[in-house]
């Protein structure tokens, strides 16, 4: 069994959004499309975002690879 499967296993039976604890940061994961769209799309602007996503907003265009 693969850490892959654990996860899956995870998801069938918890549900399509996970909270996990990672080097004592909260890094949460769904599977859920809607969840998806919602983050994304429709409701942007009403998350929080990380740090990585404040320091990538500051990358020039020009130096992005």
């Amino acid at each position: 069994m693969s850490a892959g499967d654990d996860l899956i296993e995870h998801i069938q039976n918890y549900g399509p959004a996970i909270n996990m604890s990672i080097m004592y940061n909260d890094m949460l994961m769904t599977t859920c499309p809607e969840h998806i769209k919602l983050v994304l799309a429709t409701d942007f602007q009403n998350f929080v975002k990380g740090k990585i996503y404040h320091m990538s907003q500051s990358i020039p265009p020009d130096h992005v690879m």
